[in-house]
């Protein structure tokens, strides 16, 4: 439980996916399986007529005993293993006793490798700014793919779970999902992960953007990670009806809608212009760039603008992409003095 374990190449001691063996839990009470020599390694069970002093598996090496005082873990090759003699062709599996030894503090772990106490450190330390300084006495082995930061939800909570007390999920209830998946996805262009992995990995990682490794079986590298852009997290807190820090929403006019194709289809990670212009008989020619944005996965923008000076306002979305312009009318926004006052009806879902 929160423990560093030895795990070494080529990944013989991996924990994942364990199998119980049936024919011995099956005669324990699942409530006191965490007492028993099988989670504890102290004492010993006979069961069937066989007496066990610790945890059973299938691997590579097998229990051998347990130092409560040291915090030594023995583990003894397993030659009877399904690949040994594969293994050892390879000039691997030629450790016969593996000594696990549990070190909470990284500087007192650091300490016991320089002076020989151990053999080596596995990467639970992280130790990756560490690096330069072991360089200089120790030997330094990367592994890709063996540990990930991940940014984990409470799926049940009212805002960014259920989305519920989002002001989208209040004022349409059947829209509090989306409201939640919008919040998320807010903070995911909110994280700087370059940032974070030059400065406090020191260049070792790669952003993420599944909970699988690149490392792994039937990794999808098609898919990337979005990138680090505050104002697409502005966008999408928008689409789940905030007002951005500072803003007066009664001075302020929100236009939101989503684009799709012919067919239907949203026009996913697609950039949309919004132009505005005072006249509007001549927008083909006066339009002028307010901003740009990238739609969400579903097709859904949001812009949030706030005149200064009194005029009506006429608000354009614009599609260039194809060689011939587009412009979708949205609505005209009077200001009729510093302070702007919406006079229009309430803005409008559409589509382009």
């Amino acid at each position: 439980m929160g423990k560093p374990f030895g795990y070494f190449e080529p990944y013989m001691l991996g924990f994942a996916n364990n199998i119980i063996p049936k024919h011995i839990f099956e005669n324990i009470d699942p409530a006191t399986w965490s007492e028993t020599p099988f989670n504890t390694g102290k004492g010993s069970m006979t069961i069937n007529g066989i007496t066990y002093t610790g945890p059973v598996g299938t691997g590579p090496y097998k229990w051998g005993s347990y130092d409560v005082e040291g915090q030594n873990v023995h583990l003894v090759r397993n030659d009877n293993y399904w690949n040994a003699t594969a293994l050892k062709n390879d000039g691997l599996f030629q450790i016969k006793d593996y000594y696990i030894r549990y070190i909470a503090d990284k500087t007192s772990a650091l300490a016991a490798l320089k002076n020989g106490e151990v053999d080596m450190l596995d990467y639970n330390y992280q130790m990756q700014t560490d690096i330069p300084s072991i360089g200089s006495w120790g030997k330094v082995i990367n592994l890709d793919g063996v540990g990930r930061q991940e940014f984990g939800y409470n799926m049940r909570h009212p805002t960014f779970g259920t989305g519920v007390d989002t002001p989208l999920g209040q004022t349409h209830p059947e829209q509090a999902a989306d409201a939640a998946k919008y919040i998320r996805t807010a903070f995911d262009f909110a994280v700087p992960r370059q940032l974070i992995i030059n400065n406090l990995l020191a260049g070792y990682g790669l952003p993420g953007v599944t909970p699988m490794a690149p490392t792994q079986a039937f990794y999808n590298s098609a898919i990337t990670a979005r990138p680090y852009d505050l104002e697409q997290a502005r966008h999408y807190l928008q689409l789940a009806g905030y007002t951005p820090p500072g803003a007066n929403a009664a001075n302020e006019l929100n236009l939101q809608g989503t684009v799709a194709y012919p067919n239907g289809t949203a026009k996913a990670q697609y950039p949309i212009d919004l132009k505005v212009t005072t006249d509007n008989a001549t927008y083909t020619t006066s339009l002028q760039l307010v901003t740009q944005i990238t739609t969400g996965e579903d097709g859904a923008w949001s812009f949030t603008v706030a005149p200064s000076a009194p005029g009506t306002y006429y608000y354009y979305l614009y599609d260039n992409s194809t060689g011939t312009p587009e412009y979708t009318y949205l609505r005209d926004f009077t200001v009729a003095s510093a302070t702007p006052t919406p006079t229009a009806t309430p803005p409008q879902r559409g589509q382009i």
